[in-house]
């Protein structure tokens, strides 16, 4: 039954040499003993009708999925010891004598001793999950591996402590604080095992780790601190834990650049649209609701309005605008999106309910046009919550948005090199059906406006609609009367401009039918 259990519980599926390791350990021993090794075959053929080797990619399995799948409900009926002795076997294997040099410097040497020792992949990659499954966990053979640094340890920094995290062996990380383990060593990333613990979920870890002491305002190289990586995580658990210490600091930004700010607790949430976590941080008498990011390139300025506007976060939108210190008229100051407000991130992704939520609290002025920089030539771009639901295809949000007042479905906005462009132009670039339609059925838009600008002076719908293919939107611009003959800054018409016969065969019937009706009858 112990071969079947190993087949059955593994982590991952045995290889036939990692199976014929496994079995072969017994508990003491400090080197593999190769008379213990079964023959596959063997092995096999007593489990026959249960178990077989995939040869093409040698694998011992069960036969079938649903067996394992049966095992896998029923382990513990069938083997409440299993992962007692997968622990044993990893956590033996690990501790044999050839691995005392440590961790391989070399590709080469890992790939020896990887070919050598094919269990040991397995065992340094799953001990610790056999050993929080079982009940050796905490025990003397779990702890002479931890304490065996040289065994594990690879540079610069990885500790025991990291260790007990990483897999949430909390007894064992008690034993070894009794022992006077460090409880805040850093790996190379700067890392303490309290962020490991949250970063994996293991609540009891991180309140014994707490619970003893660890610097709760800790950071990683990002300057992280583990509420951060809880709120965007979304532990509830873990974030009471944290935030029960009174040692923690609600706005606390990380740091990706040297100097800069970056994202909140409350941003991270607001991105991930963890509610529960948002009400928590919103709840802190201390938190500030409309924290702005700092880091220029990306984020600066934003808040996690617009973060939770941009990725469609309604119940989040709404925790937030209930807070009287959220201004839902704020805007990026950032490189990329300089002058975006939360309507005009919810709007571009097409985010009806909450572009429905924010026009009701936004104000009544002309701030719906919103002006941010190009960050590549340092031209300033022109944009609308329209033109940006126009372009991206958005059909509910451009109906939406056409009840703002004031507000032109004919602007032209300026994007860099590309000059002036209205919403029609780039939804028939685009190929946007529905958009176009709606466009054309407002007063005042013009079906032959022209862009502007260095590559695209004087194109019109429907030469964009034209060069790309888009059959339907061909058509509607042809049904509403559009200039078939127009010609760009390159003397192109549309035709000229048409890559697929199927548009050139449209264009070319419409000028055939305009020149006949222009011909003077005899």
């Amino acid at each position: 039954m112990r071969t079947l259990s190993f087949i059955a519980c593994a982590n991952r599926r045995l290889t036939s040499g990692q199976l014929q390791h496994a079995l072969a350990i017994e508990e003491g021993l400090s080197e593999l003993d190769t008379e213990n090794i079964t023959d596959i075959g063997l092995i096999v053929s007593v489990y026959a009708g249960l178990v077989i080797v995939d040869k093409n990619i040698d694998i011992i399995r069960l036969v079938h999925y649903t067996i394992q799948e049966y095992f896998e409900r029923t382990w513990q009926s069938w083997f409440p010891n299993v992962h007692t002795d997968m622990a044993k076997a990893c956590t033996t294997y690990l501790l044999f004598k050839d691995f005392e040099t440590g961790f391989c410097s070399t590709i080469e040497s890992l790939r020896e001793r990887l070919q050598l020792y094919v269990l040991y992949d397995y065992a340094s990659k799953n001990w610790g999950y056999h050993a929080m499954v079982s009940t050796i966990e905490g025990e003397r053979l779990v702890l002479d591996l931890l304490q065996s640094t040289g065994k594990y340890r690879h540079a610069p920094k990885l500790w025991c402590m990291h260790l007990t995290a990483h897999f949430g062996l909390w007894r064992s990380a008690s034993v070894l604080l009794e022992s006077n383990a460090e409880i805040d060593p850093k790996d190379a990333k700067g890392e303490p095992p309290l962020i490991w613990a949250v970063k994996k979920g293991h609540v009891e870890v991180v309140h014994l780790l707490l619970k003893n002491g660890a610097d709760v305002e800790a950071k990683d190289e990002s300057r992280r601190t583990s509420l951060s990586w809880a709120a965007e995580i979304g532990h509830n658990e873990i974030l009471n834990l944290l935030l029960a210490t009174d040692r923690v600091d609600g706005n606390s930004q990380d740091s990706p650049i040297a100097g800069e700010r970056g994202r909140s607790p409350l941003a991270y949430a607001a991105i991930k649209g963890h509610k529960t976590v948002v009400k928590l941080l919103l709840a802190q008498p201390d938190t500030i609701p409309d924290i702005k990011s700092g880091f220029h390139f990306k984020w600066a300025g934003r808040t996690p309005l617009s973060y939770a506007a941009e990725y469609g976060h309604e119940v989040v939108i709404k925790l937030l605008l209930a807070q009287p210190r959220v201004d839902p008229n704020s805007k990026a100051t950032g490189d990329y999106d300089h002058g975006k407000t939360p309507l005009s991130y919810a709007a571009g992704n097409g985010h009806k309910s909450i572009v429905g939520l924010l026009l009701k609290v936004t104000r009544d002025e002309p701030m719906y046009y919103t002006t941010f920089k190009d960050a590549w030539d340092d031209h300033r771009v022109a944009e609308t919550p329209l033109s940006l639901a126009a372009k991206r295809g958005h059909e509910s949000v451009v109906k939406a948005v056409f009840a703002l007042p004031g507000m032109d479905p004919d602007h032209s906005f300026h994007y860099g090199v590309d000059g002036g462009r209205t919403q029609l132009l780039y939804a028939a670039e685009k190929g946007h059906e529905a958009v176009v339609k709606l466009l054309l059925a407002q007063p005042g838009v013009q079906i032959d406006s022209k862009a502007t600008g260095t590559y695209f002076s004087s194109r019109t719908p429907l030469s964009f609609a034209a060069e790309n293919g888009h059959v339907e939107v061909v058509k509607i611009l042809l049904n509403n009367g559009v200039n078939v003959m127009s010609k760009d800054v390159d003397s192109q018409t549309p035709l000229s401009r048409a890559k697929t016969e199927d548009v050139k065969q449209l264009l070319l019937e419409k000028v055939s039918s305009r020149r006949q009706s222009s011909r003077p009858e005899n």
